[in-house]
């Protein structure tokens, strides 16, 4: 959609606030010579776009951005607004004529004069809320990358394609979906900052963005979904504890996670991680990155006939789990590169890890994959983590308490349940998972806390301190594949059998009976 320069239908909306969603224009009637050269090129009908949408906003608010959240400030008259726009339209836009480079300079100033005003979530949401891109810069870039796709999909049929392929937009590691819980080491690896338009007019079905080389795209589907949206269909949503700024509606999820310090605020911005049922992991290029031993690094580690040929059966088992109709495929080869960053780590540690060490690195992943095998990768929604971060599950083990949590890890399970008087009570079944009636061990203990802000995680604490139990969230900077982790911790010369097998990640699998 396109704003308009005919000042006798821009009179009519003057004084028509009900209908000002309709100032733009159907390029089928561009009569000026602006309105065609914005018509005729893509990046100016992309940023035309977002003035229609921040123009509309502006009026919807009109206390500016500072009173965005509070609701305090001075209300700029409507008409007043109006009455900006447009003489803007006739003084600056029209002048150009259909001169490309000047309407890219007066369209683009325009885009950076409405975000001093607005914001690009919703005003008065609350600051627990709040978008992490903060910038004019940065709020412009993510906004094109939306309009862009939207535009193209309206003038052509297909999403755009990416304006410079030689661009490392994309991670070359991990696939570009989002995951509730993955590190942001991946969007501090060497890519390439959005900076400017980055998108393309695309006319052909081949053409189309991929959202990275792990990615599988429903092209049909999504553009389908997305025909006929404009910005203000998709939704501007924070969420303060994993600093990520979300826009989304009912087709797609964008996601930027915050890649900036307090120090140096918002400089840049990354392309955003999707989730949407059209976009999915490519299984077989997510495949081919999991041969550990394939890489230089792990030339010296592989070497060790032993890890080469316990790789192998990992190999094989990570082909069989993706192969099956149940698989999390970003899961998987996010958990192996974490595992392979820690593996590296270990071994150049000042303490070191012998090969014997390394062995049960990879001998430990076999074990795991084994489990996520014979049990199909499920985790019910309905046996999770609540608000409190305490692991509730539909069925209960323990006469007296609720909420009970079931983990197995290796061939032992733990199961936790809250008891009266914020108490809890783990119970640890050795060598089995069959949560019969007499547990190995069973213990009563207490949560505390640690940490702050997003990293801040709940820790049970059992029998006198002498050993801990936690999720680790962002805590222990490791890979997660599912969002319910368990991680031991004893004490020095704990002699008991929940220390002595050192269940350093339990992954929760399922709730036995739910």
């Amino acid at each position: 959609m396109k704003i308009l320069s005919g000042l006798t239908l821009a009179t009519i909306l003057f004084f028509l606030p009900q209908v000002v969603s309709a100032a733009s224009f159907d390029c089928k009637k561009a009569t000026t010579e602006s309105e065609i050269a914005i018509c005729d090129d893509f990046q100016l009908s992309v940023d035309d776009r977002i003035i229609s949408y921040l123009y509309t906003k502006h009026l919807e608010w009109r206390k500016g951005r500072k009173g965005w959240f509070t609701g305090e400030g001075t209300e700029t008259p409507g008409l007043v607004i109006r009455e900006g726009q447009k003489k803007w339209l006739k003084n600056k836009r029209n002048t150009c004529g259909s001169s490309v480079p000047c309407l890219r300079t007066e369209l683009d100033k325009r885009v950076d004069h409405f975000l001093q005003l607005v914001r690009l979530e919703k005003p008065q949401t609350g600051t627990n809320y709040s978008v992490y891109i903060y910038s004019v810069q940065n709020s412009k870039n993510a906004l094109r990358i939306i309009s862009g796709i939207v535009e193209n999909i309206d003038k052509n049929g297909f999403l755009p394609k990416i304006e410079d392929q030689e661009n490392a937009y994309f991670s070359k590691t991990q696939p570009q979906l989002y995951l509730n819980n993955i590190g942001l080491a991946d969007f501090y690896e060497k890519r390439q900052p959005i900076m400017g338009h980055i998108l393309a007019e695309n006319k052909f079905q081949e053409d189309q963005m991929v959202f990275g080389e792990f990615s599988k795209v429903d092209f049909q589907g999504l553009k389908t979904c997305l025909k006929g949206m404009r910005l203000s269909d998709f939704y501007w949503q924070g969420n303060r504890d994993y600093g990520v700024t979300f826009s989304f509606n009912e087709c797609i999820t964008l996601s930027w996670p915050k890649t900036f310090s307090p120090s140096k605020p918002d400089e840049y911005i990354f392309f955003p991680m999707v989730k949407s049922s059209f976009i999915q992991a490519g299984n077989v290029k997510i495949l081919s990155k999991l041969r550990t031993c394939n890489k230089k690094s792990f030339e010296e580690i592989c070497s060790n006939i032993s890890i080469s040929e316990l790789n192998e059966v990992i190999f094989v088992l990570n082909r069989e789990l993706l192969s099956s109709t149940y698989a999390d495929a970003p899961g998987v080869l996010t958990y192996q590169l974490g595992l392979e960053d820690l593996i590296l780590k270990e071994s150049k540690g000042a303490l070191g890890c012998d090969m014997l060490c390394l062995e049960s690195f990879f001998s430990n992943h076999i074990s795991r994959l084994t489990q996520l095998i014979h049990h199909e990768n499920k985790v019910p929604e309905y046996c999770d983590f609540n608000e409190s971060g305490v692991f509730e599950c539909a069925t209960k083990r323990v006469a007296d308490g609720n909420n009970a949590r079931s983990c197995i890890a290796n061939n032992s399970a733990f199961q936790l349940a809250s008891l009266e008087g914020d108490r809890y009570e783990l119970n640890y079944w050795e060598d089995h998972y069959q949560l019969d009636e007499t547990a190995t061990e069973s213990f009563i203990g207490s949560k505390g806390s640690v940490g702050t802000g997003i990293c801040n995680y709940d820790v049970y604490s059992f029998d006198d301190g002498k050993f801990k139990m936690y999720n680790p969230a962002c805590g222990s900077g490791f890979y997660q594949p599912v969002n319910t982790m368990f991680q031991i911790e004893c004490m020095e010369g704990t002699s008991i059998s929940v220390c002595k097998d050192n269940h350093a990640f339990c992954v929760s699998l399922e709730c036995v009976g739910c």
